[in-house]
């Protein structure tokens, strides 16, 4: 059974990159109206001062995360295609996601054939 996975981001956690599990999904934060704007400023501010290297880095990397959460509710897999686009830090968050889905996946698999056993037992 493949896990379905929803990635969101909210701007003022991103450099943290927080999971946090909910309900069997793994949700990063949530990509808000203001993100947006606030990342349309920072590329404004960009092109009035272009010897400010770090301004870049906010921007591609809120860019990357909106990319993200334009994945909402899909399979792992469904990523693989747009991986070249992300930047190396968020290919080390799918990657850890894709590890934390695997054990949840495993876990549920392991309780199910407990319960099995519990059933067999009655």
């Amino acid at each position: 059974m493949e896990e379905k996975i929803r990635l969101k981001h909210k701007f003022k956690d991103y450099k943290t990159n927080t999971l946090q599990e909910v309900e069997g999904e793994i949700v990063i934060g949530e990509v808000t109206w203001g993100d947006e704007k606030k990342a349309k400023r920072k590329s404004i501010v960009n092109d009035l001062y272009k010897g400010q290297p770090t301004q870049f880095i906010d921007s591609d990397k809120l860019g990357d995360l909106l990319l993200i959460a334009s994945i909402k509710s899909c399979f792992f897999e469904l990523t693989l295609e747009n991986i070249e686009l992300l930047s190396r830090n968020n290919r080390k968050l799918l990657h850890e996601v894709y590890q934390r889905v695997n054990e949840v996946t495993d876990r549920e698999k392991f309780l199910d054939t407990s319960d099995d056993r519990n059933g067999e037992n009655n």
